[in-house]
């Protein structure tokens, strides 16, 4: 049984509400739903009595709760245990991170290896995808965040679970304000702001089945998220983007659905000689991830 799964429980039972747990989680509401089903078809017991705006324990989730708890502290312990016993690691590593929900379960794995590794420094570089594949293959990265569409034969990597969610920034006095979602084929004739890649935007035009060849003249680009989030506030565009755990001063975000699916990698070179706080350093993301 994945301990993550019970970490993911014992946060629900907590807010006793999944979408609240969601977003502490940095997860989407139905990635955890979907989670929890499993959890619970392992067990072969339902933990979750669901109603409309909460949840709360079946008496097989209270028992549950207990043990759940005291798995993942004996893990806890365990993992403090054999750090001690793991040799002293310095150094510096270079991390790419491009702007998604995923890069923030990177830094939070990355804050867990500091406590047990305080001397192998960290340093972070924001930048559009395109831009963190050259420096990645320039050498001036260790590691890089990047969408699922590089090429992954030529290196090791991380597929990250997470579902990156698509979606438009509005105002929040516009008419769209008030959608729960909108479907891509909504986006027709507006003006939109959107990410300057076009790698990325070629991977949406597919899986959404949307053409930006179609809005000529009513696109704008970008290459982050705050400047987008900055032309969305003047409400001459919208902007198309991904859904971030972060908020904007007088912004909405609108979900598109169907969803249009999006994943992350976290590569490295599998050719480079690697450091001893490189190959600590990958061997601990891969029990966290």
């Amino acid at each position: 049984m994945d301990t993550l799964l019970l970490k993911y429980f014992t946060v629900i039972a907590k807010e006793e509400n999944i979408s609240r747990a969601a977003q502490q989680l940095h997860l989407t509401q139905p990635t955890l739903s979907r989670q929890m089903k499993k959890l619970e078809e392992e067990l072969g017991v339902s933990l979750l009595k669901r109603e409309k705006h909460s949840v709360s324990l079946t008496e097989e989730g209270q028992m549950f709760l207990k043990r759940a708890r005291e798995i993942i502290d004996l893990q806890t312990l365990a993992e403090e245990e054999l750090a001690g016993y793991q040799k002293q690691l310095t150094g510096q590593l270079a991390i790419g991170l491009t702007e998604s929900l995923s890069a923030s379960r990177i830094i939070d794995v990355v804050g867990k290896f500091h406590k047990i590794h305080p001397d192998v420094h960290f340093r972070f570089l924001l930048r559009g995808s395109e831009r963190i594949e050259r420096l990645f293959e320039s050498g001036e990265l260790d590691f890089a965040l990047v969408p699922g569409h590089v090429p992954l034969h030529r290196y090791s990597f991380i597929r990250l679970k997470e579902e990156e969610e698509w979606g438009l920034l509005v105002r929040r006095d516009s008419s769209l304000a008030g959608r729960t979602s909108l479907s891509p084929g909504e986006l027709a004739g507006m003006r939109l702001a959107v990410i300057d890649n076009p790698k990325i935007l070629h991977m949406f035009e597919e899986l959404s089945g949307f053409s930006f060849n179609d809005q000529s003249g009513r696109v704008s680009t970008y290459n982050n998220q705050y400047t987008a989030a900055l032309m969305a506030q003047t409400g001459i565009v919208n902007a198309l983007c991904l859904r971030l755990n972060c908020h904007y001063g007088g912004l909405v975000f609108v979900p598109l659905r169907p969803v249009v699916p999006m994943r992350t990698v976290f590569i490295w070179n599998q050719k480079s000689q690697v450091s001893d706080a490189s190959q600590a350093f990958i061997e601990f993301l891969r029990q966290q991830l």
